[in-house]
């Protein structure tokens, strides 16, 4: 049971971690700070955030904080 109880208490500390890196990602994208975003958005995209998702195809297809890459922006 205490082992339940750790893998639930990690798995939640993880998804908090994960919220916060996708705001400021979001917030960074809203001011244009494109790296930051980028940097932030990626590890709730690959999660499966959709809405980190939609923003790195956004980015990738229009070389925001990046060289374009319309392939990255396809898989995204």
């Amino acid at each position: 049971m205490t082992r339940s109880f750790l893998v639930a208490a990690v798995a939640l500390l993880t998804l908090a971690g994960c919220n916060h890196n996708l705001q400021h990602g979001l917030d960074a994208y809203q001011q244009g700070n494109y790296s930051v975003a980028l940097a932030d958005l990626e590890p709730a995209a690959k999660a499966g955030n959709p809405g980190a998702q939609f923003r790195l195809a956004e980015m990738y297809a229009n070389g925001l904080g990046t060289p374009a890459s319309p392939t990255l922006a396809k898989q995204w």
